[in-house]
């Protein structure tokens, strides 16, 4: 897929990136990540109808070392989907981890540049930053 090997490309710049949970709905699971975590994200992996997630929901990564997230096809797909009983054609994305790997099956996957602040700032946000869904 050529969307994951230039997101790939865009990430192998940095040193590690922090992935944690932020939000999952029937129809979206989305990933906050970025390089530290405490008071924001600057990007969100958003995965469209997904049907599993199979690994840790809050890992480091490090892009510089290898892929952050391909897809899985072929005998490891169907392995795996077959160990898990998913029975729902949709895609495997991994997304690799310093101590393991993380899959989520889903039908399909962005990644959105957007800051997303876990605190309410004193002053006027800039354009294009959002306070978390939860303050």
């Amino acid at each position: 897929m050529k969307e994951i090997v230039e997101i790939n490309h865009f990430f192998r710049n940095q040193l590690w990136l922090d992935f944690a949970l932020y939000t999952y709905q029937p129809n979206f699971l989305i990933f906050g990540a970025g390089e530290n975590l405490t008071y924001h994200h600057d990007f969100e992996f958003v995965f469209h109808f997904p049907q599993a997630v199979i690994g840790r929901l809050d890992f480091k990564t490090s892009p510089k070392e290898f892929d952050t997230i391909s897809v899985i096809e072929g005998d490891e797909a169907i392995s795996i989907n077959k160990k898990h009983h998913i029975t729902t054609p949709c895609n495997l994305y991994k997304i690799k981890h310093d101590d393991a790997e993380t899959i989520i099956v889903a039908e399909g996957f962005e990644v959105r540049k957007q800051t997303v602040l876990y605190y309410k700032p004193a002053e006027k946000l800039e354009t294009g930053i959002q306070i978390a869904h939860w303050l």
